[in-house]
């Protein structure tokens, strides 16, 4: 906007020019005595005077031109740059001159970091490899898998897909197709029928000779669990010298008896004293016959425990 009204004024001014053009400063006349020039005279200043006119008004066009030439160039040029900064989505970064030269040496890095490296061929030992693999597992695998076991070892994962169609057009491998997906297996050995049944009869024989070592393992593990659950020789030496202390002090507690024995008792203080043990043992089941009574009704009446019951009561051995 601020370079179409300077634009604007230039041609304004240049207009203005040309409509009132500069005239050069004239010579002053020489009068005659009566104050009047000679016809003769007048004729050649005037075409004089005219001539001067018109070189200077072809001097001042011309440098109006000029100079309304260049400010057309200088609004032009503006106008483009004002353009190209109010417009970002045609022209949305206006480098300068040192980011050009920064983008033209920076092509050459960008091209070299895009290019894609050269895919090489499968070739008989990426086959091999695979074919190798498959015979090791040794059960149905899909292309995905082996792709996924083998990308370290292979250039591409998809190489994989390629080199098992051809295993499988070669007849080198079994393909089997479910659905969307492809199951490869390696091709079953053809086994002789005599390798066959010795190969069974060694592993009936194995098998036999596997459960008679299981058998003697398990006896030898009941074994080992007694001989850990029994004491060692310092803990039964131990124990030795403990009891022979203890035996020691019986015995000399038993001498004591011995060496201090009274007469037995009467038989009739006997009987009298049995009777009354009877007497006093048929009391205490009385009376605690009655004390559970007692407790039974005042639980039932206050809806507590008996634990509760004689908490509350300060009773701390609880009876049986």
């Amino acid at each position: 906007m601020v370079a179409r009204e300077k634009k604007q004024k230039v041609d304004v001014k240049a207009l203005a020019a040309r409509k009132t053009p500069r005239k050069a400063a004239q010579p002053s006349r020489p009068a005659t005595k009566k104050g009047k020039l000679q016809p003769a005279a007048e004729k050649m200043e005037a075409e004089n005077d005219h001539d001067q006119d018109y070189e200077v008004d072809q001097d001042y066009d011309h440098e109006a031109d000029h100079e309304v030439g260049q400010d057309h160039e200088a609004d032009h040029e503006v106008d483009q740059e004002s353009d190209q900064e109010e417009d970002p989505e045609t022209n949305p970064e206006t480098p300068t001159t040192r980011t050009r030269r920064q983008a033209v040496t920076a092509k050459p890095a960008t091209l070299a970091k895009t290019a894609k490296p050269s895919v090489r061929a499968p070739t008989n030992v990426d086959e091999q490899l695979i074919l190798n693999y498959l015979i090791e597992n040794n059960k149905p695998t899909n292309a995905t898998e082996v792709g996924l076991q083998l990308q370290t070892k292979l250039q591409k994962k998809t190489a994989s897909i390629k080199i098992l169609a051809d295993l499988a057009l070669k007849g080198q491998i079994i393909e089997k197709v479910s659905g969307k997906s492809r199951i490869y297996s390696p091709l079953p050995k053809v086994v002789d029928p005599e390798e066959d049944n010795e190969a069974s009869q060694k592993l009936i024989e194995l098998e036999e000779e596997c459960a008679v070592v299981k058998e003697e393992s398990e006896r030898l593990a009941s074994t080992y669990k007694g001989l850990v659950n029994e004491p060692t020789n310092t803990e039964l030496s131990s124990k030795h010298s403990l009891t022979s202390e203890e035996l020691a002090a019986k015995l000399e507690k038993l001498s004591e008896f011995k060496t201090s024995y009274k007469a037995p008792i009467n038989p009739e203080e006997k009987d009298k004293i049995i009777a009354k043990t009877i007497l006093y043992q048929k009391e205490e089941k009385r009376r605690r016959r009655i004390f559970n009574d007692i407790v039974a009704q005042v639980m039932e009446g206050a809806g507590l425990t008996k634990a509760e019951l004689f908490s509350a009561s300060g009773i701390e051995n609880v009876p049986q």
